[in-house]
């Protein structure tokens, strides 16, 4: 088998990235208002800088799966999650919903943020958040949407979350639930939303407000 070259040629990345412009122009792409947008950003903002609440994290691990809290070196609580609370975001935002601090306070009590699309058994006696994103029947997911970001939600480190730094973990966040830092593609083209060609088209494009 031929090795795979790392330049696949400019016919093939300008093919690529003009089938991402049509699709960031498709009247088929959910897309959210910029008010939203601006009122998400700043939401995210306030969430960060009332320590009373959890940040979510998008790092799992044995020791650390969906819906724990692992309390940071500085008292912060932290929930590691996959990429549903995403999904959760961007459908309320599509939908021009933007909760209060107070209803985000209200949603983890009553265990109604998705932090995973499904609880493992195994990690049932450690977790504390059990809402899964199938529970929120009106969900991307279920719509046959993927959600992608456009800048990197990962954290680019190695150790457990409670040592990193918080101002990284809190930036991750921001990226993470950020609306403006996502779109979506269709389930059946997951992969497509990948490709750095397509992630670069929505970076020119994309109105977003991201710290």
């Amino acid at each position: 088998m031929k090795v795979c070259p790392n330049d696949l040629g400019s016919e093939l990345r300008n093919s690529i990235g003009e089938v991402a412009r049509l699709w960031f122009r498709s009247p088929f792409r959910p897309t959210i208002s910029a008010d939203v947008l601006e009122r998400w950003s700043v939401l995210l903002q306030e969430w960060v800088a009332d320590k009373s609440l959890p940040i979510l994290i998008r790092k799992l691990t044995e020791d650390a799966p969906a819906g724990s809290v692992i309390v940071h070196s500085t008292g912060r609580a932290l929930v590691p999650t996959d990429n549903s609370p995403a999904s959760w975001v961007f459908n309320l935002a599509e939908k021009e919903s933007v909760p209060t601090l107070s209803e985000i306070q209200q949603g983890f009590k009553s265990d109604q943020i998705p932090v995973a699309m499904a609880i493992k058994r195994k990690h049932k006696p450690i977790t504390k958040y059990f809402c899964n994103l199938k529970t929120v029947k009106d969900n991307p997911n279920s719509r046959g949407w993927k959600i992608a970001h456009i800048e990197s939600v990962g954290l680019g480190q190695r150790g457990e979350i409670q040592e990193m730094h918080i101002a990284d973990l809190e930036a991750q966040f921001i990226r993470f639930l950020n609306p403006s830092n996502m779109f979506a593609v269709p389930k059946t083209w997951a992969g497509f939303s990948e490709i750095d060609e397509v992630v670069t088209v929505f970076k020119s494009n994309g109105k977003r407000v991201i710290l």
